[in-house]
């Protein structure tokens, strides 16, 4: 049964994803959102040098962008969801700035936020900077339980790669037989989620990187820390997933 996310009607840091190309042609204007000015970003006072990762902040939920490849192809979008209010890494020096939503670390102010055809946009968003298309994900999210709100899994992945922790994209090992595959991400759908704890290298142990391989041909990256079990960011899953990642890198050739 298909599940309704929490939020799936509305709009809804660390997670690393890489997304590929899909949709129509590219296009090399910037879109930008009609309608009222963005109100005037708050510094929130505060001198540090703050390295913002590549975020967007929309009804609670915190997107994340991609860290491995810098732009795909224009993707299908959808309509405009949202506008940038404030692009935080010019004005805010303060660690301990509360991020609202409509906050952004690099993209302008007025920068439309559109929908992703096929995707619910509290799991896919798209924008468009300095000449690229960037796709976002949910990296945290306020009300969300289980993996299936963070994660829009269900029927959509052909396989899993377990990546080396070297750089998260470097494949290891691919799983691929189909009920293997349903069987994980399943337990990844239903695991419970924790985004309070905050966990120590040595808690994470030796990671990988898990990447969901998606049947348009994007895909999605997390890292994984077998000794606590926790897929990023905060999904909790089963002794059997840090099981099955195990049993299959001992397989390799």
């Amino acid at each position: 049964m298909k599940r309704t996310p929490i939020g799936a009607s509305t709009l809804v840091l660390v997670t690393l994803l890489a997304l590929g190309a899909c949709g129509s042609e590219p296009t090399t204007e910037t879109p930008q959102a009609k309608g009222s000015t963005p109100e005037p970003c708050a510094s929130g006072g505060g001198n540090a040098a703050i390295d913002w990762t590549d975020f967007i902040r929309l009804d609670g939920i915190t997107y994340q962008s991609n860290y491995y490849e810098k732009g795909v192809e224009k993707p299908d979008v959808g309509e405009p969801v949202a506008e940038v209010r404030c692009k935080i890494s010019d004005v805010v020096s303060d660690p301990e700035y509360d991020i609202r939503d409509g906050d952004a670390a690099y993209l302008e102010p007025g920068t439309t936020i559109y929908s992703v055809r096929g995707y619910p946009s509290w799991f896919r968003i798209a924008a468009f900077r300095e000449g690229q298309w960037l796709l976002y994900e949910p990296d945290t999210h306020p009300r969300a339980e289980v993996g299936a709100e963070l994660l829009d899994l269900e029927g959509r992945i052909r396989y899993i790669g377990i990546n080396s922790s070297s750089n998260g994209t470097k494949e290891l090992v691919r799983i691929d037989d189909p009920k293997e595959v349903d069987r994980l991400v399943e337990m990844v759908l239903s695991a419970p989620v924790d985004q309070e704890t905050r966990y120590s290298d040595a808690d994470l142990g030796d990671q990988v990187f898990i990447e969901f391989g998606f049947d348009d041909g994007t895909r999605s990256i997390r890292a994984f820390g077998p000794d606590s079990g926790q897929l990023a960011r905060g999904i909790m899953t089963p002794p059997e997933f840090a099981e099955a990642v195990e049993m299959a890198l001992q397989q390799r050739s």
